[in-house]
């Protein structure tokens, strides 16, 4: 297999881990909030205090995502801008469905 976990720049990894957590957070806090509350069926009722799960859980999750972007990327010649966001486009729909599923079974009202 690829042999490039040393090599990585784990600093690098883990600041991108922070930031594809945090924009998360931000995007289903406040720019889908009420369409994820309505796929989710909490449109109507109140939610109790989220625990420690829901911060370690995508922050794990964001840090797998990220560690596999990075060993992919020497192994499929990604040079420059263009070739990262053509490999990201095809990994980063799979992630978020899978993140999705947890949660719904209802894969066609997030359009996956």
């Amino acid at each position: 297999m690829f042999n490039v976990l040393g090599d990585l720049n784990w600093f690098a990894v883990i600041v991108s881990t922070l930031v594809f957590a945090v924009l998360g957070g931000l995007y289903f806090s406040f720019l889908v909030a009420k369409p994820y509350a309505i796929v989710l069926g909490n449109e109507e009722r109140e939610l109790p205090k989220p625990g420690p799960i829901f911060i370690v859980g995508p922050l794990v999750a964001s840090l797998v995502v990220v560690v596999t972007s990075a060993v992919l990327l020497r192994p499929l010649s990604v040079e420059s801008i263009g070739d990262g966001i053509g490999i990201e486009r095809e990994i980063l729909p799979v992630c978020a469905r899978y993140g999705m599923g947890v949660l719904t079974w209802s894969p066609l009202a997030w359009g996956c």
